[in-house]
């Protein structure tokens, strides 16, 4: 199991998402492990942490969560591609534009968890939501549909092991928190659904 940030699409943002991805699937067939539109997500920050460790660092990962301060911005995705030199040759949904709203949630989600001593992957900031793992071939870059997506909070997901005999669910993902993009000082409360 995985504690990770993320953006979470709304239903039609996801609904549009989709679209895309199935356009992909007719244009450029391949086996693989197809996501299901449910499991599309755009990954902030992963904390490292083994699951045996997870409680341990809860409670600070959700502090940190609530101090955040972020304004909303648009997403536009626009290219598909996938990660060359890569064991499962994931494919993707991106932008070629990142917008300054989110390297800039990205930036200050990553410095109040330093303060609050969570440890996340030293990842870089690329922004993509994956639509298929094992796909055997690169996906050369190139253009979709254009989609905004106009990004209004930010989810803390869990991971872990779905029904290996459903196609693209060897993962689940498990909603434990959101957090609004308000941008001041005012920040509204966090909507909480770890307990729930």
């Amino acid at each position: 199991m995985t504690l990770f940030f993320s953006l979470w699409p709304d239903e039609l943002t996801r609904a549009g998402l989709a679209d895309r991805a199935e356009l992909i699937r007719r244009q450029h067939p391949t086996p693989g492990a197809w996501f299901e539109a449910a499991r599309y997500h755009l990954t902030l920050h992963a904390v490292k942490a083994k699951p045996e460790h997870e409680a341990a660092w809860m409670d600070k990962t959700r502090t940190a969560a609530a101090q955040v301060r972020a304004a909303p911005f648009e997403l536009r995705i626009d290219q598909a591609g996938s990660f060359p030199n890569q064991e499962r040759i994931p494919w993707w949904l991106g932008c070629t534009q990142t917008p300054p709203g989110l390297t800039l949630l990205w930036r200050e989600l990553r410095d109040v968890l330093k303060q609050h001593g969570v440890p996340v992957f030293s990842n870089p900031l690329t922004p993509h939501l994956t639509l298929v793992y094992n796909a055997r071939r690169d996906l050369p870059e190139r253009p979709v549909p254009p989609l905004t997506w106009a990004v209004r909070d930010f989810v803390l997901l869990r991971s872990r092991q779905g029904d290996p005999n459903e196609r693209g669910s060897s993962l689940a993902y498990e909603l434990l928190g959101r957090w609004p993009l308000n941008g001041g000082p005012d920040h509204a409360p966090q909507r909480d659904l770890w307990d729930n």
